[in-house]
């Protein structure tokens, strides 16, 4: 895999910082990769509540079309 050098930074300490994007999209810090990802884990509870909040703001939005429909 060929990585693609795009930004090089020589820090006080004569310390060199290499960023640069491989083949696979992914970006990489002096030939490390960086992590850009990771998977969030919700609670049971927590994705429930995420539903209900989401049915409560629908039917909020559409109570409030009716009314200014005039249809109730």
């Amino acid at each position: 895999m060929n990585l693609h050098r795009f930004y090089t930074f020589t820090d006080d300490e004569g310390k060199n910082t290499e960023l640069s994007v491989g083949d696979d999209r992914n970006m990489y810090i002096n030939g490390r990769k960086i992590i850009t990802e990771s998977k969030l884990e919700l609670s049971w509870w927590v994705n429930v509540a995420a539903v209900l909040a989401g049915i409560g703001a629908i039917g909020s939005f559409l109570l409030e079309l009716l009314k200014t429909l005039k249809w109730i």
